[in-house]
């Protein structure tokens, strides 16, 4: 159907197209946002896979934006059929997903992370653009509407990508999990899709197509299902808004693993119930560098391993988690409770609120292969600093490189901590090793270490290189290395539980 052949659209018909543009507006986020969850547990968080996902959605709108144009009014295919398409590729990406991620995982971090993200994505991002030149083609009749038509158009498709986002991010995740949610999203499109060929059988005349409607509708139905159906091994899962979070029991090494996207943040042995992460015995022994303490802040809950072990210590424990379903896992299958105030808080707003002092702050924040840049800036610092009482030791785990370049990110940290604090020593967790957790401890004190504590102390100084700022914080680009080495460490280990 040409241009000059089509009807007048009336208020009715608009309704129904410029409902189809705000909707696949929405869902184009929708698919931006859940593949961060889609590719986590293989590729972590990290700058790399949303710079991964930005990149395929930024060049399937592309592609869908000019197919769109260069489709729209040819009897190929209509905009029904397009959205019926959509619509079952969005509900196939949990079943495809996991042969997927294992097929690209020999790619590494950087092309893997790229090339999944456009197996998975790039089709059904590219269909939903699609909508967009479709829709000013059959609003415009003549060319001087153009300009008013195509900014009313992608104005409406922003503000649904916009309720999309706002709807997912703070309502759907935290109650929904993203198989489940792409699934629905599958529902939705075809729902539209149905509208549309009943629309297009009305004012264009186009024939109405029942039978590959209820095609699809089974396809969408039984991937909806089937991706419930194969995401239920773990103990416990929960999409919160940091993060897929799954607790796992790994008989080979008669263990129970707590897992936060593509990082390992707890771990108990099945049989004594103790912790299976070493660095966590280093800093018991490390609070002999503060024997008067009496009370501590821990940032980083974790499987809340670390905070009985302080509280036989004699001190009074305070805890920051930031996610809710870490709270709920480490208190249902690790059998934490709160000996003190428990804040579920970013860290940075929730310790300048705090209004007393403490006498240890233990910085233990990892997940998604590295820990979160902006809680190792100066400025954050700062604000620990100020919640430390005279006499008082922030100790901050961190997971780096002895030597080599890879170093980088622990000197970028360590020389922060030393523009803060007025001393800084550096332990390993185990001293052989170049890949390891290390302990920083910094204090405005001197801080005399016991000869067993030397033994795990990191002699070499900070190499030149960047203190970290909120302004300036390359702990992104620095961790690369960081992110690569854990992924393949933490895959050696345990990667038949992702795999």
């Amino acid at each position: 159907m040409t241009e000059s052949s089509l009807p007048m659209l009336i208020t009715w018909d608009r309704l129904v197209l410029y409902a189809a543009v705000a909707l696949t507006g929405a869902a184009v986020m929708v698919l931006e946002i859940l593949g961060t969850r889609i590719l986590a547990p293989f590729y972590g968080t990290s700058l790399i896979v949303w710079t991964a996902l930005i990149t395929v959605t930024l060049v399937a709108l592309a592609v869908g934006y000019f197919l769109g144009g260069w489709l729209a009014g040819r009897t190929i295919l209509s905009l029904a059929d397009i959205l019926a398409i959509a619509g079952v590729t969005c509900a196939l990406i949990p079943l495809l997903a996991n042969p997927v991620l294992v097929m690209t995982d020999p790619l590494g971090l950087h092309l893997g992370a790229l090339v999944s993200a456009t197996l998975l994505f790039a089709l059904p991002l590219s269909l939903l653009a699609m909508v967009g030149p479709w829709i000013i083609h059959l609003s415009c009749r003549h060319h001087e509407q153009a300009g008013v038509t195509s900014g009313t158009v992608y104005a409406i498709s922003t503000l649904g990508s916009v309720a999309g986002t706002l709807g997912l991010s703070f309502y759907l995740l935290p109650v929904f999990g993203s198989h489940f949610l792409l699934g629905s999203l599958g529902i939705v499109l075809l729902g539209l899709s149905a509208v549309l060929f009943g629309w297009q059988a009305k004012r264009l005349r186009q024939p109405w197509r029942p039978i590959w409607l209820i095609v699809a509708a089974v396809f969408v139905i039984g991937a909806l299902y089937l991706s419930k159906a194969t995401y239920s091994k773990a103990l416990f899962q929960r999409e919160s808004l940091y993060g897929k979070i799954a607790v796992v029991d790994d008989k080979k090494r008669n263990a129970r693993w707590l897992l936060a996207d593509a990082s390992i943040i707890g771990g108990i042995d099945l049989t004594t119930g103790q912790s299976r992460l070493a660095y966590q015995d280093l800093v018991i022994e490390a609070l002999s560098i503060h024997p008067l303490a009496q009370d501590a802040l821990l940032i980083g809950l974790g499987a809340g391993t670390l905070v009985p072990k302080l509280s036989q210590r004699g001190l009074a424990v305070d805890v920051i988690e930031i996610d809710p379903a870490v709270a709920e896992a480490a208190a249902r299958y690790f059998g934490f409770r709160p000996p003190g105030k428990l804040w579920l808080a970013d860290a940075r707003t929730q310790v300048r609120q705090i209004p007393h002092l403490y006498d240890l702050i233990i910085h233990d924040c990892f997940t998604g292969g590295s820990e979160p840049v902006h809680l190792l800036t100066q400025e954050a610092f700062q604000d620990l600093r100020a919640k430390l009482r005279p006499e008082g030791v922030l100790l901050l785990n961190f997971v780096g490189f002895r030597q080599g370049p890879g170093r980088q990110a622990l000197d970028a940290v360590w020389r922060t901590l030393r523009s803060v604090f007025s001393q800084v020593e550096a332990l390993a967790t185990d001293p052989e090793a170049d890949f390891n957790d290390f302990l920083l401890l910094a204090s405005e004190q001197p801080i005399k270490l016991s000869d067993n504590l030397v033994s795990y102390r990191l002699n070499s100084a900070p190499s030149a290189g960047p203190i970290v700022s909120d302004d300036h914080n390359p702990l992104d680009l620095l961790q690369r290395q960081k992110a690569k080495t854990y992924r393949a460490v933490l895959f050696a280990q345990v990667g038949e539980l992702f795999l």
